[in-house]
């Protein structure tokens, strides 16, 4: 029972990594909210149809089902560390855009320093996204299930 710092290092390492995998799947448990936001907008397309034709979205009844999908799916797939590389950046661009649409013109008729708070759960969701799309879902993921096998150093 040799017990060099070498092995500690390594010991030392491999609970970061560990902590850092349970992290990121907490951080992924914000995504059952934003399916739910998906899940509303399904059950009231119409409404959600007007409401992107009175915020100026282009073709509303389109983008209605497209957003609505993305983010019911989209979601379910980030909750559950699947596709994340490549759902996370298409579910921050769709906040960005509502940042920008919807909640930004809000914020700053209610005035600043506090108007911010109209629009704090969206850029929540944005800055979520962004790193999940940088940093990946972790080791508790279906990604790394499912295609990392023996290949991913993060997997000793």
């Amino acid at each position: 029972m040799k017990n060099t710092h070498m092995d500690m290092d390594e010991e030392a390492c491999k609970r970061r990594c560990m902590y850092k995998s349970v992290g990121l799947l907490v951080l992924r448990l914000i995504f059952v909210a934003w399916m739910l936001h998906g899940i509303q907008k399904l059950m009231d397309i119409n409404g959600t149809t007007s409401f992107f034709g009175s915020l100026g979205v282009p073709m509303p009844g389109v983008m209605a089902w497209v957003v609505s999908l993305l983010e019911t799916f989209g979601s379910l797939a980030l909750l559950l560390g699947l596709g994340t590389r490549y759902v996370a950046p298409l579910m921050a661009f769709i906040m960005l855009v509502a940042i920008l649409t919807a909640h930004l013109p809000s914020a700053l008729k209610a005035g600043l320093p506090f108007g911010y708070l109209k629009m704090e759960l969206p850029v929540s969701y944005f800055v979520i996204s962004v790193a999940l799309a940088l940093g990946g879902p972790g080791r508790y993921s279906l990604d790394k299930l499912l295609f990392c096998k023996n290949k991913c150093p993060e997997k000793k």
